[in-house]
């Protein structure tokens, strides 16, 4: 039997589970409105929850130039390997 509310996590092996009982138990238009639903639940939770960064929560490191002079004679050597 299924039951009607999942409190574990369902990865893709589960979700095939779950599907493949409602199919099995119910068909093919119930199991379209049943993934309508996980994709709508999915969308909500997906939306409940945002992080934004700004460039005043950045620290600048201390060894910033270094590290884009390091990265620019790396690219500079690549782009004379393929030169030749």
């Amino acid at each position: 039997l299924l039951k009607l509310e999942v409190d574990f996590h369902v990865g893709k092996k589960q979700l095939k589970q779950i599907l493949e009982k409602v199919i099995n138990t119910h068909g093919a238009s119930k199991t379209a409105e049943v993934l309508d639903l996980i994709k709508a639940t999915g969308y909500k939770y997906s939306t409940k929850a945002a992080m934004t960064v700004s460039i005043s929560d950045m620290t600048v490191p201390a060894q910033k130039q270094e590290m884009l002079d390091q990265a620019q004679m790396t690219v500079d050597r690549i782009s004379q390997n393929y030169r030749r």
